[in-house]
């Protein structure tokens, strides 16, 4: 068995949601199947990271500093 094959775990999917918001992907280019289960985590991930840097972002502003 090949021990490089890792199982796709919800925090992977997860993960992978986060990096798609990074890379500029909407909420809906996650390219699988309509009723795949793990779409769910990956939508987590990336409304996750939406939330994380539109936090980021309020608190530059509120405090009038300049993105690092």
């Amino acid at each position: 068995m090949d021990e490089s094959i890792q199982p796709v775990t919800p925090s992977v999917m997860r993960e992978r949601g986060a990096d798609a918001y990074d890379r500029g992907l909407t909420i809906d280019d996650h390219n699988m199947n309509p009723s795949a289960l793990a779409i769910a985590d990956w939508r987590e991930g990336w409304l996750q990271r939406r939330a994380q840097v539109c936090a980021e972002q309020m608190l530059i502003a509120a405090l009038g500093m300049t993105p690092p």
